[in-house]
Parts: C-alpha cells; structure tokens; sequence
C-alpha cells in the first residue's frame, strides 16, 4: 500500500511542475501582453538502514512569475513580480526556510532613434518572513519583512 501511495505523489508532484497560465499569443493586435506561471514542487528523502549517513528530509518550494507588458508605437513598458516561498525540514531540525523573495520590476522605455529607448526602471526586493543564522542562534532572527527592502530607480 505504501509503494502505491508513493506513486501516486510522486505522479502527482511531476505532473504539478509542469503546470503553468497559457503565454501570450503572439497574432494579438492588443498593445498589452500578459504571462505568468505558478509551481510547486514537494521533495522527501527517506533514508533506511542506509550505511552511508545521511538525514531524513522532506522539502516544498512554491513559486510564481506573472509579467504585464505593452508596446504601442514609441512606448514600452514592462512588468515583472517573482514571488517565491520554500522550507525544508532535514534530520531532527525544525522547519527552515529555504526559498523567500518578492521581487517586482517595472520599466518603461520611449524610442528615441531605432532601438534606441530612454528609460526609467524601478525595482524593489524584499522577503516574506524572518530569517536566521542557524550557525549562531536559531532563534534571533536576522532578517525580517520589509528588513531589508531594497528599492532601486534609475
């Protein structure tokens, strides 16, 4: 019954990875253009009687990308968000996190010769939650929400 059930998780975790929003189609005639996909991903490691070392560890990672985009005559602008979240749980230590970003870009170009855009981009990076050094002191965090956010323009 065991052997069953594990098939069909890891059926259903490779099927998973591959799922993701149909792209833009490229006939359009819209000036917007709009993308995106959305994974997740479980891993497990079960080590019996395994002679070599080793940990136990089971793992899942979730990520998204979505992008906005339009072009119409001389403008262009583009946008971007990347959200990722992951832990892992390895051996007799507790949940760690392993993945954690939000990243958003947006860029916007006017043609000013042929490929030739002036622009401007703002950019901003932070993470969704707390963060520690395991090596010093699992439970002071060094590293928060919005602590540090990056915000780039140029």
């Amino acid at each position: 019954m065991d052997k069953i059930r594990f098939f069909f998780i890891a059926l259903l975790g490779m099927g998973a990875a591959h799922l993701s929003a149909q792209t833009a189609d490229s006939t359009q005639t819209s000036p917007r253009t709009t993308e995106g996909f959305a994974g997740l991903k479980l891993t497990q490691v079960s080590l019996t009687n395994w002679s070599a070392g080793g940990d136990n560890s089971v793992a899942f990672d979730l990520q998204g990308t979505y992008q906005a985009n339009y072009k119409k005559g001389k403008h262009i602008w583009n946008n971007r968000l990347e959200l990722a979240y992951g832990l892992n749980k390895t051996g007799e230590d507790g949940m760690r996190k392993a993945n954690d970003k939000i990243y958003m870009n947006t860029n916007y170009g006017y043609s000013i010769a042929k490929n030739w855009y002036a622009s401007a981009f703002t950019t901003f990076q932070t993470q969704f939650s707390p963060g520690y050094d395991y090596s010093v002191n699992k439970d002071v965090a060094i590293s928060e929400f919005m602590s540090p956010a990056y915000l780039t323009t140029g």
